[in-house]
């Protein structure tokens, strides 16, 4: 595995890198035991990925989901592990945005999976309308987005959120939740559980809402 080295901090390095075949990469300035770590976790998940036979480092860093064209969780959970790192190491924010389509098991039974598919279509096409460049987008569900928004705080997050909402409400609605860090959490893991969470309430309240921690 390859592990590289830049100048030039930003999810949309650390997407140019993974795609040119980079397992990780580190920020320079770096210090040793941010290497000690992204090396460790680079063949930790080689030795995984090796179960059963060899992958190819595309197969095993650069997947995406092959209906939307986002990011699969395993490339987007890196993408959002080294944002976490470089956020704690320049004191930036960093939020996490987590959607999903309210009663999409409902439009299944009505419609057939044919419909849910063009749902999940739809909504990816909404996120990728309003995002900002450096965004990263991942599926993390059936009809699960995550949205990574470097550098931005809880209330810019809500903001897209709503206008993506507002974007898809003439054919459905969807909830979401938000996480920041380091406010709502400090850990990749952490930040995600606290945003699914949080879209899980907005969904219990019935839907069509944005909730983040208090």
């Amino acid at each position: 595995p390859v592990i590289m080295i830049t100048g030039y901090p930003s999810v949309e390095t650390a997407v140019k890198l993974v795609s040119m075949g980079a397992a990780d990469y580190i920020t320079k300035p770096f210090n040793v035991d941010l290497i000690k770590v992204t090396v460790a976790k680079v063949l930790t998940m080689r030795k995984s990925n090796n179960v059963g036979g060899e992958t190819s480092s595309g197969e095993a860093f650069g997947s995406l989901d092959p209906d939307t064209g986002a990011y699969n969780i395993q490339m987007f959970s890196g993408l959002l592990d080294n944002e976490v790192a470089r956020s704690q190491y320049r004191t930036h924010q960093v939020s996490l945005l987590v959607l999903q389509i309210d009663k999409f098991e409902s439009y299944v039974g009505k419609g057939g999976a044919a419909a849910g598919d063009q749902l999940v279509r739809t909504l990816c096409k909404v996120i990728n309308e309003r995002r900002r460049p450096g965004d990263v987008l991942g599926r993390s569900g059936s009809s699960e987005f995550a949205l990574l928004l470097p550098e931005t705080g809880r209330e810019d997050a809500e903001a897209l959120g709503h206008q993506i909402r507002k974007g898809v409400e003439w054919n459905f609605t969807v909830s979401a939740g938000i996480a920041n860090f380091p406010r709502d959490a400090r850990e990749p893991e952490a930040i995600f559980t606290t945003a699914r969470s949080a879209m899980e309430a907005a969904m219990q309240r019935g839907g069509d809402a944005i909730l983040m921690p208090k």
